[in-house]
């Protein structure tokens, strides 16, 4: 979307009345182009940043150059007190368009919203039915087609969230081909990526420890942590856990689903995780969008919990009977699964400026709420 002249005017407020009333309406919309310069502009801005947001800022600030814009943004650019005011990421922010890739899922569609509501001009690509936040049809298993929407869409920020955890050819193969794309047209990427590929042995994993995946989907997401870090080195990965918060995660489904006895099983009393609420985790994607970070980093909160324990938690949460609950152990299941695997986060919390909550604490804060669409 293109800003009008009319748009401009009545956004800078530029534009000096005319005593003639015989000015046309493109002669005094020239004029005020004629008065956009940084002092009016960065003015402008500080007074109206919400319209901004609304009208593609990005289309204003292209006709000043990067080093104007770099100073406008650090003098609308404020400390933030108690979640209000505008911080220098959020104002670069509102400058760049970002592509979320699998903006359909759990974590795409919440990353989607949250960079539209902090100003992001955001894209989002879905791979059989599009939402509001996704209206790029994709298949990252298509190399020609992952480079044609990334070219397309020229994005400042490939954010990587697609996933489908029965298909290697999205898991690795989809990986691969989003590194080599944003890769060869020098766009920054951050890639999802898993405690999956971890085993357990060692119970707790720093950034520099080594993938030794023990299934199918851990060694998938090792593969597409391999060819980005190869072929994009510039590339933030993006190691989680757990992801649930609002009813949509898979373990939250899960316990419901074993609880009305729609499905068969059991949740794990050996399986140990830190899970993370899709909210901070969305949140931290996005600020590392605005980073220079490289590399691994770890994203989870920071409670320890067996998927047993995590699942009373999410039937108190919904007013649901926890009794219900099959319990089960992987030892002597049969099953090759990763057992106890922590994720270690001090870099994350030096870091970042989002605070990872516990799943103790953001789980009694929504306790009695039953999801949306859920009872």
């Amino acid at each position: 979307m293109f800003l009008t002249n009319s748009v401009l005017v009545r956004l800078c407020g530029a534009a000096q009345t005319s005593t003639s009333t015989s000015l046309t309406v493109d002669r005094r919309n020239r004029l005020a182009e004629r008065r956009l310069n940084t002092t009016v502009l960065a003015r402008c801005l500080r007074r109206r940043v919400a319209a901004c947001r609304s009208i593609r800022l990005p289309v204003l600030l292209s006709r000043i150059g990067p080093t104007a814009q770099l100073s406008i943004a650090r003098s609308i650019a404020r400390p933030t007190a108690g979640g209000s005011g505008i911080s220098l990421s959020m104002v670069l922010a509102m400058t760049n368009r970002i592509l979320v890739i699998g903006a359909t899922g759990h974590l795409g569609s919440r990353t989607a919203e949250r960079a539209t509501a902090a100003g992001w001009s955001a894209v989002g690509t879905y791979f059989s039915s599009p939402l509001e936040a996704a209206c790029e049809q994709l298949d990252v298993r298509d190399p020609a087609a992952v480079r044609e929407v990334i070219e397309r869409v020229r994005p400042d920020v490939v954010i990587h969230t697609a996933a489908d955890r029965d298909d290697w050819r999205v898991m690795a193969d989809g990986g691969a081909h989003v590194a080599v794309a944003t890769a060869a047209v020098g766009v920054r990427l951050v890639h999802v990526s898993s405690d999956a590929v971890f085993s357990g042995k060692e119970i707790e994993y720093d950034e520099s420890a080594l993938p030794d995946p023990v299934y199918r989907y851990g060694a998938a997401k090792a593969a597409a942590e391999t060819a980005v870090r190869a072929v994009h080195p510039g590339a933030a990965v993006v190691r989680t856990s757990l992801i649930l918060g609002d009813g949509r995660g898979r373990h939250e489904a899960l316990t419901r689903d074993l609880i009305s006895g729609r499905v068969r099983g059991a949740l794990f009393t050996d399986m140990i995780r830190k899970p993370v609420h899709v909210d901070d985790l969305a949140g931290a994607l996005l600020e590392l969008a605005t980073s220079d970070y490289r590399g691994i980093l770890n994203v989870t909160g920071p409670d320890v919990i067996n998927r047993y324990d995590l699942g009373v938690l999410i039937a108190r949460r919904e007013g649901l009977d926890p009794h219900r609950i099959p319990a089960g152990r992987i030892a002597g299941s049969g099953m090759s699964l990763p057992t106890n695997v922590r994720l270690r986060t001090d870099k994350a919390a030096s870091l970042l400026s989002i605070r990872l909550r516990g799943v103790h604490e953001f789980m009694a804060a929504t306790a009695g709420q039953a999801p949306a669409g859920h009872p």
